[in-house]
């Protein structure tokens, strides 16, 4: 079949257009440093506080490690606070069930800053491979890390994802973000570091766990589907 003059014209233009059309894409995907947020919640002596990092998904809703906001369970308050601003959010879901350390703080959209109601990220497809360059954001930095395999585990098989980040994110980090480079989708949430020795005569490491994107994919389905929800708060 022998295409018009016209229409020929149009798909050599869209071919030519798509890289420029990609990259217009990819520049409207939210930075990691818009979506990381910092995560207070007091203990119940008031005066301590539990305090971590945070990733805001969209529609008011802002994803963090369980173990940050669990502390004081008969107060559902948590403060978040986005673009310097504090504001208040109450505990929405963890995930007694699985026990995946993932939980979500809902905001109310008019609360949030202007900007920030209307950013959202997707979760990555699959989780990341060893050896894949990450963003992390947390504690209000946004650094670089690479997925490696787990210090305590076996030598991993070609196909198996990452769990482990390089770097060692110290205090305040937990719940912090973690991208994949390239694409700028959530791949992972902060949840635990590493650091020390694994035997007594192994080289010093320091480096952090984090939940994968699967993991985090099944719990938003779950929060999503109370039917299959389980126990939250």
């Amino acid at each position: 079949m022998t295409l018009s003059p016209v229409i020929r014209a149009v798909v050599l233009l869209l071919i030519a257009a798509g890289p420029a059309l990609a990259k217009s894409a990819a520049a409207a995907q939210p930075e990691p440093a818009e979506l990381g947020v910092r995560v207070e919640k007091p203990v119940g002596d008031g005066k301590l506080f539990s305090q971590g990092s945070g990733v805001l998904l969209g529609d008011g809703l802002v994803l963090t490690a369980a173990h940050v906001v669990k502390v004081n369970p008969a107060d559902p308050k948590v403060t978040v606070l986005v673009e310097g601003r504090r504001v208040s959010g109450t505990l929405a879901f963890i995930d007694r069930d699985s026990g995946a350390d993932l939980a979500l703080i809902k905001i109310e959209r008019a609360a949030l800053p202007l900007k920030s109601r209307s950013l959202k990220v997707p979760v990555c497809a699959r989780n990341p491979a060893i050896g894949k360059p990450m963003t992390v954001a947390s504690i209000g930095q946004v650094t670089r890390s690479t997925t490696i395999a787990g210090p305590d585990k076996p030598p991993p098989g070609p196909d198996e994802p990452a769990t482990t980040l390089s770097t060692g994110y110290h205090h305040g980090s937990s719940g912090g973000g973690v991208f994949d480079t390239d694409t700028g989708c959530l791949s992972g949430i902060l949840t635990v570091e590493i650091s020390g020795r694994v035997r007594p005569n192994s080289p010093f490491i320091d480096v952090t766990r984090f939940t994968p994107a699967l993991d985090i994919a099944a719990f938003l389905k779950k929060y999503r589907n109370p039917a299959a929800a389980g126990a939250t708060d």
